[in-house]
């Protein structure tokens, strides 16, 4: 998700162009393969303003701009900060736009191009994500693969003994051109989801990324002033991450969560609908460690999310 980050108006559509009558509903998914894996992905064919990849995945480099280098540290679970930084991606972030739709409707084709080189204008000025997929499954470079986007916010993750604070730097931000719907059915096109998927394969060969490091936006991000999870929701539920060849994260504990001790309101209960099994599984470690000690709850959660704190004062000076 972009624009509640980045407190900027969404793009808007051009003067003469009438907003959506009605919204569009998400295509579903069919039930089949797609296709094999390829070993190895190089580089085919380039032209000016595009990229071909052997698995078929193209890039559109017209809006390519080059960012802030990456720079960043990793921290261990006991709360040692590596001394070592870090400039390649160690993982991916998986967006949506939350921008205005168009129908998938040959009538509301002016419109939609519009609205997507609109909505890629604004992404390449904000430097918002690293690439954008259409509806159609077109993949466009926004932020070269070098340079940290603006597309993390406040988020946590974490991979065996590493834990990730600043996410615009250590991840990748991919966006799909779509609203999250909640997770209650597949809000990507077939088109966007092999795209999605091709391109998710040539990255992690690219830069060796681990499948537990390409997680969704909503599974990380958070509010540290309120100590809630879920201030960005997109992904929050109904990510198909087996569709994309990676394991369930929804099954994991959010470090957020079990080592930072963030909780959840009512209000993000009703918009996610259920909390996902990780989810679970992260509030009862919590529990059971306030059983074992014989304080309440909230007790734990002050402790765990003032080492968050702590932790993210020590990436703020890193930065100066």
């Amino acid at each position: 998700m972009l624009f509640r980050s980045t407190g900027v108006a969404a793009p808007v559509s051009e003067p003469d162009v009438q907003q959506p009558p009605v919204e569009p509903l998400p295509e579903s998914l069919p039930a089949d393969a797609l296709g094999l894996v390829p070993g190895t992905i190089w580089l085919a064919d380039r032209g000016q303003g595009w990229e071909l990849y052997s698995n078929g995945l193209r890039i559109e480099t017209t809006y390519a701009v080059t960012g802030q280098p990456r720079d960043y540290r990793i921290h261990h679970r006991d709360g040692a900060a590596a001394a070592d930084r870090y400039s390649k991606p160690a993982g991916i972030l998986f967006h949506t736009s939350e921008s205005d739709l168009w129908p998938l409707e040959a009538d509301f084709a002016q419109q939609l191009r519009r609205g997507t080189a609109a909505l890629l204008r604004y992404l390449q000025k904000q430097q918002a994500y690293n690439y954008l997929i259409d509806r159609f499954g077109r993949v466009y470079r926004i932020v070269d693969d070098e340079s940290r986007a603006h597309h993390a916010g406040h988020s946590v993750w974490a991979r065996n003994d590493e834990v990730y604070l600043d996410l615009n730097s250590a991840f990748l931000g991919v966006s799909f051109e779509s609203r999250w719907d909640g997770g209650r059915s597949l809000p990507i096109t077939r088109a966007q989801l092999i795209a999605g998927r091709n391109l998710t394969y040539y990255l992690r060969q690219r830069f060796a990324l681990a499948p537990e490091t390409c997680v969704t936006h909503g599974l990380t991000s958070i509010s540290p002033r309120q100590g809630l999870i879920g201030y960005h929701r997109d992904w929050a539920r109904g990510f198909p991450f087996e569709a994309f060849g990676l394991p369930d994260l929804y099954a994991v504990p959010p470090p957020s969560v079990a080592l930072f001790g963030f909780g959840h309101d009512e209000e993000f209960l009703r918009a996610v609908g259920e909390r996902w099994p990780g989810l679970i599984a992260a509030e009862q470690t919590l529990a059971d460690e306030a059983r074992q000690r014989a304080v309440p709850i909230e007790v734990i959660r002050r402790e765990k999310q003032a080492r968050y704190r702590e932790w993210s004062i020590e990436i703020g000076r890193a930065h100066v």
